[in-house]
């Protein structure tokens, strides 16, 4: 095993750089946060953006790290494979010298991520599981039995995908909720077959329902009970999300403190309901009625240290 391997996860609403070294193991480096607007309300990139606010910044981190010109490992997730116009941002990393670019598949991004899960959980793992990972930029669902991989799907939706739908219009608060709850339908409507066959799994064997993504893990302990959450608790962690950004007037009076100001506490709020919004209709539409969480992310997987 070589010193010093630099790895990068490319996602969506962050870029995560990671070291190996040596007897030191994996250390994370400081997160490059994605500004607001680094990706459109269609799911595309902002290449102006893009370029200065998130490349650079790579670019810097691998200048800064990688002294000794190693291989640097990079896995690039949803937004990075759906984005119409992705060829123009994975010509701007190839860029970066020494950099072995891998973007993920949804078979791949999903295998990866429930590996995770199975290194790190505590509980027998049942024979069938639906495994939910809420992105920034995508959603996978996929169905594994025995840990073996059976079908998956991607919704090209996700949180940040989300924030810019709901900052598109100035509206009230309330009015740009409903907005979202209609793009949300649409979009389910799309993959109304295979939210179908995970009912009838459900409804008809013994599974697991598992969910992943930083909506889920960053719900406070009071909502969980034994390491999981019900629909009921989650529905009620969204009312008290939903209380903290009443306070604002309206979508333009949110944006402002969200992307001008970078007032964080808005940002978690808003990106916590947004998500977590998305992820009730998803279990609503499948009739589950409680759910597990993998506070570990495909990184742990894909990263060799």
């Amino acid at each position: 095993m070589s010193l010093n391997k630099l790895y990068i996860e490319l996602g969506s609403l962050s870029t995560q750089v990671m070291k190996c070294s040596g007897n030191e193991g994996l250390k994370v480096l400081p997160a490059i946060l994605h500004p607001s607007g680094v990706v459109t309300p269609n799911g595309e990139f902002n290449i102006d953006v893009y370029t200065e606010k998130v490349f650079k910044r790579i670019q810097n981190y691998v200048e800064e790290h990688n002294n000794g010109g190693q291989t640097i490992k990079a896995f690039a997730t949803g937004i990075y494979r759906n984005a119409e116009n992705k060829d123009e941002v994975l010509q701007l990393l190839n860029i970066i010298k020494n950099i072995e670019l891998t973007v993920l598949s949804i078979e791949e991004e999903s295998q990866l991520s429930f590996d995770s899960y199975l290194e790190n959980s505590k509980q027998e793992i049942p024979e069938k599981v639906i495994y939910i990972d809420i992105g920034g930029g995508s959603t996978e669902i996929a169905v594994f039995e025995n840990a073996v991989l059976q079908s998956c799907i991607s919704i090209q939706l996700g949180v940040i995908i989300l924030v810019a739908q709901l900052f598109e219009h100035n509206v009230s608060l309330d009015e740009g909720f409903q907005e979202i709850e209609k793009k949300i339908t649409t979009k389910l409507e799309q993959h109304s077959e295979f939210l179908d066959i995970l009912k009838n799994i459900i409804n008809e064997h013994d599974c697991s329902i598992v969910v992943t993504g930083m909506v889920v893990k960053k719900i406070p302990r009071r909502y969980l009970k034994n390491g999981n959450v019900s629909i009921i608790s989650l529905r009620q962690f969204l009312t008290d999300v939903y209380n903290k950004l009443d306070y604002y007037n309206n979508t333009f009076h949110l944006k402002r403190m969200y992307g001008i100001k970078k007032d964080w506490k808005t940002i978690d709020n808003t990106n916590l309901y947004l998500g977590g919004f998305f992820l009730y209709f998803i279990l609503d539409k499948i009739g589950v009625e409680s759910i597990s969480i993998n506070t570990k992310g495909l990184k742990h997987s894909f990263v060799d240290c």
